[in-house]
């Protein structure tokens, strides 16, 4: 595997200067980078998806929109739509994707969720709104360089930092590891509870911060599981279940994986892949890997977002057979870096927003 790395070592030096010119077209206005007087802060990352994205972005609604007319604005990874789309009561994973569906879910009634794949139609329809929007959360959106971000978020996963790894298709990194010098805030996903403050030094050292930049770290808690069919509504919990079949179609589902792994006597996990729509193909395989779990007091658990893509799925009638939970998971930071972090958004949302 690792001779596989280093021969494909050439090509990801190829592909990442194409993205370093790329990235530099902008600087020196080749490329157009389009700039709006309002707030716009950017979440994403360098590697490919699994570093926190959609938790980190209903953080920021859940810091900001009791203050700020908010909208999201996401491409709608793998919808079966296209172009500019204002998220309303009949939209769902598929003609949004899962995350944009996620936040309209839960926030409904608090923000606004938008999807297009050109981000600078996306703000320019979102300016047009009735209801003034005070400021926008781009998602996944550090790649995506025609909208200038007046606050750039980057996101890295603890377990697989970004500075050991490399630029694809060798790794999983897409631009070269100094693109991060751009960001204002990194955030450090999916930690344990407490970093101890050698780990913290030797992080900071390998990513080399600048002066402007900041460093935070975060990790995951999860809430209780939510019953997504009618035959979860039933089930009955003893002190510890027997099985469980986790279910997911996420880049990195190891969080969830242990967190699940200490509530039952016996796990299997099926994995599929990152943003799977799930069709009855892939219920017939759910059912099956179930149907082997030896045990009559058995569920299958999966994530918050592949509850909004199976809830899409054609085949209700026999999806709802099945004892199917989701694990909503909300993100909390190792002080005193919560602090740091809600002090350093707010001040910037507040200095620049329209309201003022």
């Amino acid at each position: 595997m690792l001779i596989i790395k280093y021969l494909l070592y050439p090509f990801g030096f190829l592909y990442g200067l194409i993205m370093f010119i790329r990235r530099y077209f902008y600087k020196i206005n080749i490329l157009k980078r389009h700039e709006f007087n309002i707030p716009i802060i950017s979440v994403g990352n360098i590697a490919l998806g699994g570093t926190g994205k959609t938790p980190h972005v209903e953080y920021l609604i859940n810091l900001l929109s009791n203050d700020y007319q908010t909208a999201t604005l996401s491409r709608g990874y793998k919808r079966k739509t296209k172009g500019f789309i204002h998220a309303g009561k009949l939209d769902n994973a598929i003609t949004i994707g899962d995350e944009p569906a996620q936040y309209l879910s839960k926030y409904s009634d608090k923000i606004d969720v938008v999807v297009c794949e050109k981000r600078v139609v996306g703000v320019e329809n979102i300016l047009k709104f009735e209801r003034k929007i005070d400021l926008i959360l781009l998602d996944d959106a550090f790649q995506h360089l025609a909208v200038k971000s007046g606050l750039q978020i980057v996101l890295s996963d603890f377990y697989n930092m970004f500075y050991d790894d490399y630029v694809l298709p060798s790794g999983r990194l897409r631009e070269f590891k100094s693109t991060i010098s751009e960001a204002d805030i990194i955030i450090v996903t999916k930690c344990p509870k407490i970093v101890s403050p050698l780990e913290i030094k030797t992080i900071s050292e390998k990513i080399n911060l600048h002066k402007n930049q900041k460093l935070m770290f975060s990790h995951y808690v999860y809430s209780d599981w939510i019953p997504l069919t009618e035959a979860a509504k039933k089930f009955e919990f003893t002190k510890k279940t027997s099985n469980i079949l986790m279910v997911t179609g996420i880049a990195n589902s190891y969080p969830l994986l242990e967190h699940v792994r200490d509530k039952c006597f016996e796990m299997k996990e099926l994995k599929f892949s990152d943003h799977q729509n799930y069709t009855d193909k892939h219920l017939g395989l759910i059912q099956k890997e179930f149907d082997f779990l030896m045990s009559k007091n058995k569920i299958i658990i999966t994530t918050e977002k592949d509850a909004m893509r199976l809830s899409c799925m054609e085949d209700q009638k026999s999806l709802h057979l099945l004892p199917i939970f989701y694990v909503p998971v909300k993100v909390e930071f190792q002080e005193p870096y919560g602090k740091l972090f809600n002090e350093q958004i707010i001040n910037y949302v507040s200095k620049n927003s329209r309201n003022q």
